[in-house]
Formats: structure tokens, sequence, C-alpha cells
């Protein structure tokens, strides 16, 4: 008959030979024996039982178990296996639960625990790594603790946790559900070292980070940036360098990451919500252990929702009690938060609309029609303020900070600014900003020096070269029209009013005006003279007539400066509202903006700067679409702006919105601001502004027209008196020169 032998290897713990078993010694030393299942003699079973019920009224411990829920690793170790619960035997009128079983030595935790069916108390120990502190819990039926026992031995430390196990089943879980895409970096302290939870979370396949924290300075050992998922989890018994760490080092943090906490009571995830950089951080969770036995209690921070914390989930024994997402989306739907944004009044972005004593009704422009958008689709509260002071969008001081708009933003105090705001070519650690939403140059603002005469409009069509080569035209053509008809007399007989010189130079003089002619000539060479001459004519007069319209209705500037170079060579002092500009050319790589910042200054008000303008001191620096307002509103007379934009203009720059550093707004404001440009929305806001300023007894009139012009509805312009007074001169010049003629001829025919 065939032998059969099957072998099965169990860690028993034996006392060794060396070892003192007195009451007296509490310590234990330890070695391993193997018990072989075999079929084989009886008598050998039987010594086996023996020894097996010795072992366990020795130290209260059955080591038999049922071998369904056991696994065999490939180093020959007999662990537990973790998806099986209650592997439970009764020996002895003991019911005896194996959570975990495996080898001591491989720093491993080993829970063992029995129930006395007399009483319900339920005897755990626990130990870990080569088992030389153990510690005994027993607990009441309904999970009362009413004693407790501890034994120490030589060697080693023993780590004891009653729900570990029930810990690492939570997080295993929230891993695989919520963060099974994620990189994670598990940071933990002593507290938490030896227990399972920290080894279970090191089986799972995401790439992580592992770092024990002691102080405050282990967290910037962390890995805070990441271009995809980053999961954080933290298993702390002493949260205090936590809570000092987000509070300091403010780069030193995943604002987008996703956070669970383990450890921190109620009160200290509060403070965490609330902290430097939580409440600046979409997903924070907290775990929490309540009075029972497995469960865990799970706290979100609300951020633009409300204040602190809020209750979401429960977890019991091995699962969820209810379907909820741990890091649901909260920047889609604000619910109605009320956001702070700082702005002011600077046209033709931001508009006021006022009463007439003052009051100010609403504000309107490109800026806050974009906010409002915002507002609509993200679903929060706009609460308006101004810098205040009159700061406008600030400027650095002594101490290293900033006031106005930039000051405000950057500590917090405000969450988001709108004012034209330009988007820096070298980014400065005040503010972050959006994605842009428009573009303008930067240009120059001079006086415009007074215009030329309009009656000298009539001659402007033309350069002084060509008006004497039409002269010298218009003199010659009679006399060789009337030279050739004498030559072209010996062939035939010409027309009688084209025989003499004075007839010839009339009618090429009435040609050149597009007067007709009725009567042609009649020899063929003469013919051929004429229709080149018409040729010559026309060309000449439609575009002559073409280009005095235009030198009518625009005034002719006269000659001044118009490039950078030449404003560097200048007397002109170059000038700002801030201190942006002072640092875009300070960084500039042409020589000639570098050079300009040795005449720079700084002003608080426009106003102040448009005085010095018109005296023609300074040249004024921004952007071109808000000098083209100041041009047509602020600085013109009767429809002639006193200023004028230099042509030669720089740098184009994006215009953002500010927000605060870190802000988790700036990605959804992104996403929508994209939508907005791509539909072409600030063009329609543009103009439904300037609509509506042009309508407002303030910006009516002329500077009413400008700005409709400015949006490309301005119509066709009507000429004025003022435009046509060169044609008026012309007319009475003429009719001089007639009057003189007239009174010649009556003198000599006497």
């Amino acid at each position: 008959m065939e032998r059969h032998t099957y072998r099965q290897t169990l860690p028993i713990f034996m006392p060794s030979a060396s070892d003192p078993t007195s009451e007296e010694n509490r310590g234990f030393s330890w070695s391993w024996s193997e018990v072989r299942l075999e079929h084989v003699m009886v008598t050998q079973l039987v010594m086996m039982m023996v020894t097996l019920t010795w072992a366990a009224g020795a130290w209260g411990w059955a080591v038999t178990r049922d071998t369904s829920c056991v696994t065999r690793p490939t180093d020959g170790s007999t662990v537990a296996d973790p998806d099986q619960e209650g592997c439970l035997m009764v020996v002895d009128n003991k019911r005896t639960l194996y959570n975990n079983l495996s080898d001591p030595h491989s720093g491993r935790e080993v829970v063992y625990a029995h129930q006395d069916e007399a009483d319900g108390s339920v005897e755990e120990k626990v130990f870990v790594g080569p088992p030389t502190r153990e510690m005994w819990r027993l607990k009441r039926p309904g999970g009362e603790s009413s004693q407790r026992k501890m034994w120490s031995g030589p060697t080693a430390s023993v780590r004891v946790r009653s729900e570990a196990r029930w810990l690492s089943q939570v997080m295993v879980s929230v891993v695989r559900r919520e963060m099974k895409q994620c990189d994670l970096v598990v940071a933990y302290d002593d507290g938490y070292r030896d227990l399972v939870v920290v080894e279970d979370l090191l089986q799972l396949p995401n790439p992580r980070q592992v770092v024990n924290v002691r102080t405050t300075d282990d967290l910037l050992w962390v890995v805070w940036v990441s271009l995809g998922c980053r999961a954080y989890l933290f298993l702390l018994d002493d949260p205090g360098p936590l809570l000092t760490f987000v509070n300091i080092h403010d780069d030193h943090w995943h604002y987008h990451g996703r956070y669970v906490f383990v450890g921190l009571n109620i009160q200290q995830l509060e403070d965490l919500a609330v902290s430097k950089k939580g409440k600046k951080t979409e997903h924070l969770v907290g775990a929490v252990k309540s009075s029972n036995e497995g469960e865990w209690f799970f706290y979100m921070n609300l951020l633009y929702w409300g204040r602190g914390i809020e209750r979401i989930a429960t977890w019991r024994r091995d699962k969820f009690t209810s379907q909820v997402d741990l890091f649901p989306d909260k920047l889609s739907d604000l619910r109605g938060a009320v956001l702070k944004v700082l702005t002011f009044v600077w046209e033709p972005s931001i508009f006021y609309f006022r009463t007439e004593n003052g009051t100010l009704l609403f504000r309107y422009g490109v800026d806050i029609d974009l906010t409002k958008t915002l507002s609509h689709v993200l679903n929060f509260t706009i609460q308006f303020e101004e810098p205040p002071n009159d700061e406008r969008w600030g400027r650095l001081t002594e101490n290293g900070s900033f006031t106005g708009l930039l000051g405000q933003v950057n500590r917090s105090q405000a969450d988001v600014g709108v004012a034209n705001l330009y988007v820096p070519q070298r980014q400065v650690n005040i503010i972050e900003y959006s994605a842009p939403y428009d573009t303008e140059s930067s240009c120059f603002l001079v006086r415009s020096e007074p215009p030329l005469p309009r009656w000298q409009a009539l001659a402007f069509p033309f350069q002084k070269w060509t008006w004497l080569a039409i002269l010298a035209c218009l003199v010659t053509s009679g006399p060789l029209l009337y030279l050739l008809v004498l030559a072209a007399a010996t062939c035939g007989q010409e027309l009688v009013r084209l025989q003499t010189l004075t007839s010839t130079c009339y009618y090429t003089f009435a040609m050149h005006f597009s007067e007709p002619q009725i009567q042609v000539p009649q020899m063929t060479s003469t013919r051929v003279f004429v229709m080149f001459l018409w040729l010559y004519t026309m060309i000449l007069t439609i575009a002559y007539s073409t280009n005095l319209t235009a030198f009518m209705v625009v005034s002719k500037q006269p000659a001044t400066i118009n490039t950078i170079k030449e404003l560097h060579d200048s007397d002109l002092t170059v000038v700002e509202i801030g201190t942006f500009y002072e640092h875009q050319l300070a960084s500039a790589s042409d020589p000639y903006l570098q050079g300009l910042t040795k005449k720079f200054a700084r002003y608080k008000t426009p106003e102040e700067i448009f005085s010095l303008i018109l005296e023609g001191k300074v040249a004024y620096l921004h952007n071109r679409g808000y000098q083209e307002f100041v041009k047509a509103n602020k600085l013109s007379s009767r429809g002639v702006s006193r200023v004028r934009i230099m042509k030669e203009c720089f740098a184009p720059y994006n215009i953002a919105m500010g927000l605060q550093r870190h802000s988790p707004l700036k990605r959804r404001f992104d996403q929508v601001i994209g939508w907005i440009q791509q539909s072409g929305m600030i063009r329609h806001f543009f103009i439904q502004s300037l609509r509506r300023a042009a309508s407002t007894k303030e910006y009516s009139g002329d500077a009413g027209d400008v700005m409709m012009s400015l949006a490309g509805e301005g119509g066709v312009m009507a000429l004025t008196l003022h435009h046509l007074q060169g044609i008026f001169l012309v007319l009475v010049i003429f009719w001089i020169i007639s009057l003189i003629v007239f009174l010649m001829e009556k003198t000599f025919s006497k």
C-alpha cells in the first residue's frame, strides 16, 4: 500500500531549556519547535495531542487551530489569512481567536485572544518582534476595559494597539477606493511605527514615500510636488509637529493633494482645517476613533462651504455604513460662499455708476462682468471692496510688504483682485494670477503739439515734390498742346478754339480739374496727346480727392517724438502709477528701455500726471486701451484731444485676475475663464460697457461718440466747417484775385 505523507508547520511558543519558568520571573524567552503531522502510528498522534494540551495549560493558550484560515508564505512561516475572520477553536471551555499568527522575528504584529465562555470576558495578548514584552487586556461583554497586566523581558520593544487590525482595514480600504491611482506618502510617528497598519499600507502597489515624523523638520523631507494625483496618510500619536507645520513653510505643502489624518481629535482637526495651509487645501479628511470597538468617524474640511469640519461617514468593523465620497468636488459649486473682491475705478475696464450726490449704484466694465459671470457659474456671492487710502494696486514699502490690492490679496484679506491687472513676465511671489483673459500693449502718452492749421489740409494729400511735378505739368501742358496744334496745321485744319496759346492753356487747365470738354481735337496727333492727358488728370484727381477726405477729418501733427529712442534722448520724464513698469523696464533687454529707468517717477493719482502731460514735461506709461480712453475723455476739447499716443509701443502684457497664493480657486477660475474667452464674451463685455458709459451723463457728448468709435460703432462722421475751412479760404482768395483782375481790365480798357 502506497504511503502518503502530509506536512504542516505551525509556530508554537515553547520554553527553552535555559529559560527560568518560576512564577517570580515574568520574562520569557522562546524557541521554535515544529509539529509534523503525518499519517503514521496512533501513538505519535496521541503524543502530539498531549504536548499541545500541556502547552495550552502552561500559558493559558491553545495552540491548535483550524488550518483552513492559514496561508503559507514562501519563507516557510505561517500567517493567518487577514481576509478570514473568526479562526476559532474551542479548547478547555475557551474559545481562541487568532487574529494574526506570524514569525515573531519578522517584526510583524502578533495578536492572540481568547474568550471565556463562563463570564464572556475577552483576553488579548499582543507583541511585536521578538516577544519580550506582553500586554494582556481583559474586556467584559460590551467592550468595557477593566484591567491591564504587563510583564517585561530583557530585549526589544513591544507596541500594543487594540484597534490595529481594524485601523489597518480602514486605511487600506480608503486607499483602494479613493486613492487607487495616486502616489502615496505615509507619514507616521513612533506611536504607529510598530503597528500592522503601516506594514499593510506598504504592501499596496501604489508608488510611495515613507517618512518617520519626530519633529516639524522631518516634514520638510516629504515630497510636496506632484504632476498627478498624490495622497498623504498621516498616522500620528502626537499631532503637535503637524499642527505647527501647517502654519509655516507655505511652499512645502501639496494644496491639491488628498489627505487622511489618523490620531487627531475633533478639535485638532478643526485647528487643521482653519490653519494657514488647511484653509487653502481642498481635500482634508480625518479619522477619529469612537468609543465602540472597530468604529471610526470620518470628518471632512468644508473649505468655502463653511468653517471647520463636518462628519461625513462612519466605518464599522469592516466597511463604511454608507456610500459617501470622502473627497468631493468642493469648487464646482461654492454654495453661495461670499468671496471678497477688491477693485476700483479704472476706465475703460471698470466704471462706477453714481447718482448726482455721489452714491455708488453699481459697477460695470469688462473686469466686473467677468467676475459676475464667474459667480454665476461657480455659485458664489461677490462682496466688492476697494483698497484703503486710494492705494489702487499698491506699492512696495520699506519693510518689504505691499500695500493696496496686491498687499491685501497677499495677506489673505481678500480672495480676488480685479483692476486691469497685468501678469508680470517674471513671476513674483506676491500673488497668483488666473489664466489671462485679455492682452494690451504698453505705450507712452505724451502731449500733442498744436496741429497744423486746417486750411493747410488742401496741400496735405501730396508731398512737396509731388506738388512741384504737378505744377510743372500744368504749366507745360498748355504750351505743348499749342505747339502740336501749330505743327498739325500743315496736315489739316484744327479747331479754332485750340489755335491760340490762351485757349490751349485754358483747355489743359480745365482737364486738371476734371472739367469735361465737349469738343475734341480733329487731328489724330492732337487727339492722342489729349487722350493721355485725360488719363493723367483722371488718376491725379482721384488720388487727391481720396486723400483729401482723410486729411480733412484728421488733424495733421507736426514732427515730434514717436520712437523709444527719441523718447530716451528727449528731456521728458517717464511716469506711472505704482511700480509695475519700473521693474519691467529695468529687466528689459533693450538698452533704450533700460535707460528710461534713470528718468522715472511714480505718482499716486492720474490727475497729477494729466497736468504734467499737458505741460509737456512727462510721458505717461500705461496700456493702450486705457490711454485711448484718457485721450478721448479726460484730455480732449471740442472733440480734439490734447494728447497723443506714441507710435512705438512695447511688451504686450496679459491681463488676469489676482488670487491668493496657492488659492484652490485658481484651477476652476482658469477653466471657466478659458470658456468665456473662447466664446468671445470678453469683446462683448467691452462693447456693452462702452455703450452703457456713452449713455450716461458723465460720458455723453463728444466723449460718448469717441467711445462708440472705439467699440467699432461710430458710424459715418459728418464733415464740419472746421474740416472744410481750407476750400473756403481758397474760394475767398480766388474771389479776391478775380476782383483784382477785373479792376485791371477796367483800368487798361480805358
